[in-house]
């Protein structure tokens, strides 16, 4: 069997703690300051042995891996060592590394906004191209979030193919080691075995993936390593002939949870509201910054924060975004219509 290495690189968003009496007088959503901090912080104790044992496997081995990196993380990265930016450039242009689409933020948006999770893919994509000057075909949501309303945004903006969880409730028996297709034939899916995996006949394969953010088994890897395929050999090889139906969204749980379980209890549902009510009120304006800040506020980690047990106090986080959200929506009464 052949493996197809996914690496998946995010950086959390935390927001400030932003209080009733800051309403109305221009104070920060974040604290860019502290957030660089971290971030160069989680680089150094962590990021940067991942880049440099990535590097290793792609230099000393016939090693191949699709990448992707949230654009939040990009930005950061960019600055603290532009370096790792030109190393991945250059393994692109080998065909070792394959850049994948996604949102910008990590984001939760395509679960209750198709304008805001629009803006997250197009951010992300046009940063790639900014960088690299590559156009992604390939798209990988949070935790492979899709649904089948998915296939008209990503058609429009350039992708043809996506990858999601291979669920048994989808499957109906049949292997997640072939390629799919979609609502539009033109449109194909790749899938990652969460269920029971029954292997076929060769060639097969299996898509594995690993987020950054927890322990990496690289001498696993390394020893397992037999000629892996990138996700667009994968598409190229294996002939889309059955169809994978997903009417509500799925994706990989997170920490034994459906991801749809994020967006589900009351705090959750009250900043999703919030954000679709504005959302409404944005598109009829042209404040392009304020649509770029609502769509930062749809962030997986805000979602998880709001949990029970994941933040030290998820109600204040609550309101701070509350706060937030009031503090935009003022701003957007004194905006006129276009």
């Amino acid at each position: 069997m052949k493996s197809v290495y996914l690496f998946c690189f995010h950086l959390e968003e935390s927001v400030t703690a932003f209080s009733f009496f800051d309403i109305g007088k221009q104070q920060p959503y974040w604290d860019e300051v502290a957030q660089a901090k971290k971030f160069e912080t989680q680089y150094q104790d962590r990021d940067q042995h991942t880049w440099q044992s990535l590097f290793l496997l792609l230099s000393q081995h016939n090693f191949k891996a699709a990448l992707y990196i949230s654009g939040n993380y990009l930005e950061r990265l960019a600055q603290i060592s532009p370096e790792t930016i030109t190393e991945i450039g250059l393994y692109v242009k080998k065909k070792q590394l394959l850049l994948l689409g996604g949102t910008y933020h990590f984001s939760l948006a395509g679960l209750f906004s198709e304008a805001l999770f629009t803006l997250e893919v197009k951010r992300h994509k046009d940063l790639l191209i900014s960088l690299w000057g590559i156009k992604p075909t390939i798209f990988l949501n949070t935790y492979g979030l899709y649904k089948d309303t998915d296939v008209s945004i990503l058609s429009h903006l350039g992708f043809d193919a996506a990858i999601t969880a291979g669920l048994n409730w989808h499957l109906a028996g049949r292997t997640t080691d072939q390629v799919f297709l979609s609502i539009n034939k033109n449109f194909k899916l790749l899938l990652l075995p969460h269920e029971t995996f029954h292997q076929v006949d060769e060639p097969s394969f299996e898509l594995q993936l690993y987020h950054t953010s927890e322990e990496i088994p690289w001498e696993k890897i390394q020893s397992a390593i037999s000629s892996p395929w990138l996700l667009s050999e994968v598409l190229s090889f294996r002939t889309a002939s059955e169809f994978y139906r997903v009417p509500q969204a799925i994706g990989l749980p997170y920490k034994g949870q459906d991801l749809v379980s994020y967006t589900e209890n009351p705090m959750q549902r009250e900043i999703i509201f919030k954000i679709k009510y504005l959302e409404e009120r944005l598109l009829r304006s042209e404040n392009e910054m304020t649509q770029l800040i609502l769509s930062r506020l749809t962030a997986f980690s805000h979602f998880v924060q709001l949990q029970k047990g994941s933040h030290e106090a998820p109600y204040e986080l609550y309101l701070y975004l509350m706060n937030i959200l009031t503090d935009i929506e003022i701003s957007l009464l004194k905006l006129p219509l276009a």
